[in-house]
This record gives structure tokens, C-alpha cells and sequence, in this order.
């Protein structure tokens, strides 16, 4: 359906993190700070900036304090527009601790594809087995076991 890539997402992420995607240049953590605030106390409005520009690159993670406020953030925020741009919301997972310096670990493109992109493969596989890899094989998989080891 069109939300399961939300629950996959949601299920390896702190449901109090957002990500903000779609930021037009003008906004900034101000800016994303009052869009969000109205929906719950925020511990802190992160926007990694280009090593290069030293401008952000249109992305920012939104840390609330108590979950129920960051899911209504996402549901009335995601595909609202900001300074006329259609901003993008999702749940994110948080930054990974220890992470120091300058280069934080959502600097890290691979990190940003692999934790935030939803690859459209996930779509049709089952849930279950793609967010729990260790553990007992989900119900899809367990008859196709059973007949190859028949076989």
C-alpha cells in the first residue's frame, strides 16, 4: 500500500526524529524550527550545511521531545510547503552516537540512501522479513523453505 514504506522506515528509526527534506534556500533552522514547533516541544532543528557553500543543502532533522508530537508533525507537515517549496517528512533515524567533528554522519550520502531513501524494491517484499533480518523466517518465506527441503 502507499504508507508501508512508512512503517519499514519508522520501525528502524527513534519515532521522535524527523527528517525534512524539499528545504527551499531561503528557510533556515528558524524558519523550520516555527513550522514545526506549533506540533510539540523540539529538542533541536539540525540542517548539515555543504562543506563548500556553507549553505544547507535542503534537508533538515527535526528532534522532538515527545513522539506522538513528531507523528503529527509528519502527517499534517509532509507535502506542506514552506516559502512555496512542497517539503518532504519522514521519520529518521537518529544521529548515531559518538558521531563528532565536523562531518556528521548524515553528511554521508550512503548514510542519507540507506536510511532515508526508500529503495522501491521494498514495496513488494514483506515487511516483516526486510526490518527484522535476524530471527525466524516471516510467514512468506516459511512454505518456500518447507518445499525445497522436500525436494
Amino acid at each position: 500500500g502507499h504508507f508501508s514504506h512508512v512503517s519499514l522506515v519508522a520501525a528502524m528509526a527513534s519515532r521522535r526524529h524527523l527528517y525534512v527534506g524539499g528545504l527551499p534556500k531561503e528557510a533556515d533552522e528558524a524558519s523550520v524550527h516555527a513550522a514545526f514547533v506549533p506540533y510539540g516541544e523540539i529538542l533541536a532543528v539540525t540542517m548539515p550545511l555543504d562543506a563548500m557553500t556553507q549553505s544547507h543543502r535542503g534537508f533538515a532533522f527535526v528532534e522532538f521531545e515527545e513522539p506522538d508530537d513528531a507523528a503529527e508533525a509528519l502527517d499534517n507537515l509532509h507535502k506542506a510547503e514552506l516559502f512555496g517549496s512542497v517539503l518532504k517528512v519522514n521519520f529518521s533515524k537518529p544521529p548515531k552516537a559518538g558521531a563528532t567533528g565536523s562531518k556528521a554522519v548524515w553528511d554521508d550520502e550512503d548514510y542519507i540512501k540507506e536510511y532515508i531513501a526508500v529503495p522501491e524494491a521494498s514495496d513488494g517484499a514483506p515487511a516483516d522479513s526486510a526490518a527484522v533480518p535476524s530471527g525466524p523466517p516471516s510467514g512468506d518465506l516459511a512454505p518456500a523453505a518447507k518445499r525445497q527441503r522436500v525436494n
